[in-house]
């Protein structure tokens, strides 16, 4: 019964010091876990600030398309005032033939 009451102590201090040695390889992989966590946390911020940087360039590439509209629009108004001149310019030219051509050949010179 000694001897039992001797394995029995024995078997009870080998199971506390296992015990022990398993609570301090967790609080390891605790404190392990939270500086990966840690740095996870990191690199989602990293990504966040990526993507907002991205955003950030498609919008400025959707302002930059919108700028090239207005030069487009710019041009157009450039054009039409062309066009219109040139109207008024061929619609003298045609005013001046046909009064000139009639002056000279039609009723006036025929009397």
């Amino acid at each position: 019964a000694a001897e039992g009451g001797k394995h029995l102590q024995r078997l009870k201090a080998e199971s506390i010091n296992k015990m022990q040695e398993m609570n301090a390889r967790v609080a390891e992989f605790q404190i392990l876990l939270e500086d990966h966590e840690h740095a996870l946390q990191h690199h989602a911020e990293e990504l966040l600030n990526r993507s907002t940087k991205y955003d950030l360039v498609v919008c400025q590439q959707r302002l930059d398309h919108c700028a090239s509209k207005d030069k487009v629009d710019k041009e157009f108004k450039e054009l039409q005032e062309t066009v219109t001149w040139q109207s008024a310019q061929f619609e003298i030219l045609g005013y001046g033939k046909s009064f000139g051509g009639g002056a000279g050949g039609g009723l006036g010179g025929g009397q």
